[in-house]
């Protein structure tokens, strides 16, 4: 991704992390400090880590802040009775 110092996007020299997507998948604070010292590892170090972050990523397989299809259900019937 461009940065805002950049011209346009034929210019790219930063990476962008989808972090409300990765939040919803749980992650917070310390986690983002990890993955942010592992790319640097990558980037800088030409470190390969692949199985650490394959295991890092494993703990990261649920969404969280959504309604779950039950509650879900129940919420749409509150509404309903709302509109009746």
């Amino acid at each position: 991704m461009a940065t805002p110092d950049e011209e346009g996007f034929s210019e790219s020299d930063a990476l962008r992390l989808g972090v409300s997507e990765m939040t919803r998948f749980g992650m917070e604070e310390k986690d983002f400090q990890e993955l942010a010292s592992l790319i640097r590892d990558v980037v800088v170090k030409k470190a390969h880590l692949k199985a650490w972050i394959e295991k890092i990523r494993w703990g990261f397989q649920g969404l969280k802040f959504y309604f779950s299809e039950q509650k879900f259900e129940s919420h749409l019937q509150d509404l309903h009775k709302l509109l009746i």
